[in-house]
């Protein structure tokens, strides 16, 4: 299993993975994985320039893809280089998801353990990452990953769960 920063060639890869999240009819986590009517090509554009040149209200962050031992694109993984207003109530320094059909594997646990090396690199000394409440299995992973809530807080009417976890 291995993070993969996303290119051309795993187009196909993609469409595999978000029909996957249509099929048992749920959004696609992390929200950064939203092509919100563009191109994969447009996306991937947008995704390369957010690691240096973000735009508006965006903070510069590093996406991968996650395939496991087969070769299927299992999860996608981003980390924010920094925290804005927003981010430091509810989003945190890392947004993942695993598609539906391969959860219960391991694959969020080991995706989230190779990306904290990365923010260490970036000189981060601990990395916020939040779910709601109701997502237990994310606050199972969070936790394992060596995760300590701080608090809970409200936004949008559903609770937010926001742990710290030490580099």
């Amino acid at each position: 299993m291995q993070l993969m920063r996303p290119d051309l060639a795993m187009k196909d890869a993609f469409a595999e993975f978000t029909r996957d999240w249509e099929t048992h009819n749920e959004p696609i986590a992390p929200v950064s994985a939203r092509l919100d009517g563009r191109t994969y090509e447009t996306w991937l554009e947008d995704t390369w320039r957010l690691e240096t040149q973000p735009r508006g209200n965006y903070v510069p962050a590093d996406t991968w893809f996650w395939f496991d031992e087969s070769g299927r694109m299992a999860g996608m993984i981003t980390l924010r280089h920094t925290l804005n207003d927003f981010l430091l109530r509810v989003g945190g320094h890392i947004g993942y998801g695993v598609r539906p059909s391969m959860r219960r594997r391991g694959h969020a646990t080991a995706m989230l353990a190779a990306v904290l090396p990365r923010a260490r690199e970036l000189g981060l000394t601990r990395v916020l990452v939040s779910c709601h409440k109701e997502n237990i299995a994310s606050a199972g992973t969070i936790r394992k990953n060596g995760g300590v809530l701080e608090n809970e807080i409200v936004e949008d009417g559903r609770v937010v769960q926001r742990y710290w976890i030490a580099l």
